[in-house]
């Protein structure tokens, strides 16, 4: 399959071999390493030159697809490499492949080895590069690596959006299945042909770390104590989906992508029939017979569709399986999973997405009427298809923005500063100008300055080692009496409203500071992160419509009404004359992990944290986050890190039903005001109830906290499906009513029309909230 070539005899050829045997893969003359290539039926790899090992990756027409070569090892300090090498052309495996010897200064120890080894396949080249010989003490951080992959520099070489690949993996103990990493895919187009730079799950690569010419790797240490990494560059068949790629260079058999027609996979009705299409593709060398799997289920867990289909495959084949059905209602999350099984029936990939159908809605607060907002957010797909979610689902307020960007959406102003840093007064000043200017030019009206910051110490920052202790005080009350200075140079700057950085919990060590150093009059509002573990958020607030002293034992510091009400006991200890701004909560679903939520109690605590905060007129409260994932690796998976699953819609953008709870929440609190905690009688001791003024009429969100406020669910760290119900306890409660009917909804919004006798209605409680209409406010008492 593969020819060595090189132009001269035979004779010549046996004469240059000894030779090189002779003097021990010396350093070979540059006329001679430049004839060195070998040939496969895609491409031909040949070394370019002895400096530094470059290689040319070439067509068939021998024109230039990229360059390869020489390793940039570590980042601190950053070892530059002699420039020449010695060179081998060897085998590995029975594939072909050029071996390189790179050298170092006299400056780096003698012991330390560089190769690098580029293997030779049909449809793909290895790369693998070895530091051997490291001393136990020598320091460098060999995570910032960058190799050469320089790219032809002319009209035909383009650049293809980065795929973050994951693959869906069962629980060992039987909770939610997970999506691992799989692999990073880098494709360009060169030439007319795609090539695609691909990294496995164990190399965790930063594509924004980079130079000119140079793309980033880890060396990762082995337990021999040497260090490695390797990646591929692929060539793969024409209309290949990304994951076929990836299933065949990790050699699995089938492949799996579920995908709609619609963005986000939302049905704004169901007039016509909604489904995904499954593409199956055989990546083996050899024809498969499969069986295709699946199922959908709706949030109640009825089974919508459960069907099957067997396939044979041709080797490259792909067949698209149109899974389809006609929805008889109008809002409703459905979950799919489907699955490829060989002929014997073992399961060999599946993928889960789930399908929406939401109705349009109009919503008529402003954001002063309401506090509905987003923490974080990013412009997937893209900044319209964005802004038309952002309106279905109500938000009036997003942490960052230019305010002109949005439609009836405050835009705050949030940033913060390097801690550890010693500024000077003039430096920090002309920063806080650029702040200022900056604010002036986005239109807001609020500026957050800092974050978190009582979870820091001077040297640790954003550690964690901070809470309790108000380590920076002192460095961020001279940074707030350096923003007041500069704020009376102009007039446009004095209207804008300073607030606090977002408190993590209710740490009155640091207020009391903020206080002691003469930071609370600086402030205009104060921001909190109320973080909440596996509490429900109305824990530990027993009699909510009492004043709330913290219990002499067992308080939890990581919970989301208590730290409300703590803080707001402080604002009214200290004059009363601040709002309250919620800017990060959560209800993020981390699966198996009993310290979060399940889908189903994100999607119930979400719209509980909303009416809690509500009632207690919070100037705004963001959700932290509308997309799983983290702000430096957008879309991306990584199954061990919980950041990753604070958003309320899936990696593929479908989804959760936390996604519909916020957009039931928007609705039910669209300009809605507090009346007062409904008075429960004797016989519902743990029946909790609060009444609010829409345009709707009277509302009530209800629960009952018979089962308590831990989050200990039913296996700990074995969570259910998202239609399977944490609660089991039920009581049955009777309220006054007027109308003939009253419409109970669940956290979702999902409707149920129950009838009433005698002006009365009964319904039954459990753990989850749910939102009542046509109750008569009239007849009830009510705590206020």
């Amino acid at each position: 399959m593969y020819k060595l070539l090189y132009n001269i005899s035979f004779a010549e050829l046996k004469r240059e071999w000894l030779l090189l045997l002779i003097i021990n893969f010396c350093i070979a003359p540059i006329e001679m390493l430049a004839n060195y290539k070998i040939e496969s039926s895609n491409y031909i790899l040949r070394i370019a030159s002895k400096d530094k090992g470059r290689l040319l990756l070439q067509n068939k027409q021998s024109e230039t697809l990229v360059q390869l070569g020489e390793l940039k090892l570590g980042q601190w300090p950053q070892l530059e490499l002699e420039n020449n090498c010695k060179y081998e052309i060897t085998e590995v495996n029975g594939a072909s492949a050029i071996r390189i010897h790179y050298f170092f200064p006299p400056s780096v120890p003698t012991s330390m080895k560089l190769i690098g080894t580029f293997i030779v396949h049909q449809d793909r080249v290895d790369v693998q590069y070895l530091l051997s010989g490291v001393p136990e003490k020598y320091k460098a951080d060999w995570k910032g690596c960058q190799f050469r992959f320089c790219l032809p520099e002319n009209a035909g070489t383009q650049k293809l959006p980065e795929a973050k690949l994951g693959i869906w993996q069962r629980d060992a103990k039987g909770g939610l299945p997970l999506e691992i990493a799989d692999a990073k895919i880098f494709p360009f187009l060169i030439k007319n042909r795609l090539l695609c730079l691909t990294y496995g799950a164990d190399n965790k690569v930063d594509s924004n770390w980079k130079g000119k010419d140079y793309k980033h790797t880890i060396l990762s240490r082995q337990e021999d104590g040497n260090y490695f990494t390797q990646f591929s560059i692929l060539f793969p068949p024409y209309g290949w989906p990304y994951e076929a790629i990836s299933a065949k260079w990790q050699k699995r058999p089938f492949a799996l992508t579920l995908t709609t027609e619609k963005v986000y996979n939302w049905w704004e009705d169901a007039t016509a029939p909604i489904g995904v299409q499954a593409k199956i593709i055989n990546t083996s060398p050899v024809p498969q017979k499969c069986i295709l799997k699946y199922w959908i289920r709706d949030y109640d867990g009825n089974y919508i569709v459960n069907d099957s289909k067997k396939y044979f495959l041709e080797t490259g084949e792909v067949q698209v399986h149109p899974i389809e059905f006609t929805a008889d209602t109008k809002r409703e999350i459905y979950f799919v999973e489907v699955s490829v099984e060989d002929e014997n029936g073992k399961e060999q990939i599946f993928s889960r997405t789930s399908l929406a159908i939401l109705p349009p809605h109009e919503f008529k607060a402003t954001p002063d009427e309401n506090i509905m907002g987003l923490s974080a957010y990013w412009a997937i797909p893209d900044s319209m298809n964005l802004k038309r979610l952002l309106n279905r689902m109500g938000v009036r307020w997003v942490r960052n923005g230019i305010t002109s960007s949005f439609k009836n959406i405050e835009a705050t102003f949030h940033n913060n500063i390097d801690w550890k840093k010693k500024w000077k007064d003039t430096e920090r000043e002309e920063l806080i100008r650029s702040f200022f200017r900056k604010i002036v030019k986005n239109g807001n009206k609020i500026w957050e300055f800092g974050n978190e910051l009582n979870m820091s110490s001077p040297d640790i920052a954003g550690a964690g080692e901070g809470i309790g202790k108000a380590s920076l005080a002192e460095a961020y009350i001279e940074w707030l009496k350096a923003i007041r200075k500069v704020q009376k140079e102009k007039t446009e700057w004095q209207n804008i409203q300073i607030i606090s950085f977002g408190i993590a919990g209710a740490d009155e060590v640091f207020l009391e500071k903020i206080v002691e150093l003469g930071g609370w009059d600086l402030l205009d509002g104060i921001a909190l992160h109320p973080g909440r573990g596996n509490f429900t958020p109305d824990f530990p607030v027993i009699a909510p419509w009492e004043d709330f002293k913290k219990p002499a034992f067992g308080y939890q510091y990581w919970n989301y009404y208590g730290s409300i009400r703590v803080v707001k006991n402080f604002i009214q200890k200290h004059g009363g004359d601040k709002d309250l701004y919620l800017t990060e909560i959560y209800a993020l679903d981390y699966p198996n992990h009993s310290w979060n939520d399940t889908p189903r109690e994100a999607a119930e605590n979400l719209l509980l944290s909303y009416a809690l905060a509500a009632a207690e007129g919070v100037k705004n409260a963001l959700y932290y986050q509308l997309f799983n994932s983290v702000w430096f690796d957008h879309l991306g998976v990584n199954a061990t890190n919980r950041e990753y699953f604070f958003g309320m819609i899936n990696r593929d953008l479908s989804f959760k039903p936390s996604l519909m709870a916020f957009c039931n929440t928007a609705e039910v609190l669209d300009k809605a005001t507090f009346k007062g905690w409904i008075r429960m009688d004797e016989k519902h001791p743990f029946s909790r109830g609060i009444l609010f003024d829409t345009p709707r009429g009277s509302m009530a969100v209800l629960w009952d906290r018979t089962e308590g406020n831990i989050l200990t669910h039913p296996n700990g760290d074995i969570f259910p499906e998202p239609w399977v119900s944490s609660w089991k306890t039920k009581k049955r409660l009777t309220l006054p009513s007027n109308v003939p009917e009253v419409t109970l909804l669940n956290a979702i919004g999902q409707k149920q029309i129950v009838p009433t006798t005698n002006n009365q209605v009964t319904i039954e409680l459990t753990g989850a909230p749910c939102v009542i209409y046509g109750i008569d406010a009239s007849r009830i008492q009510l705590y206020h």
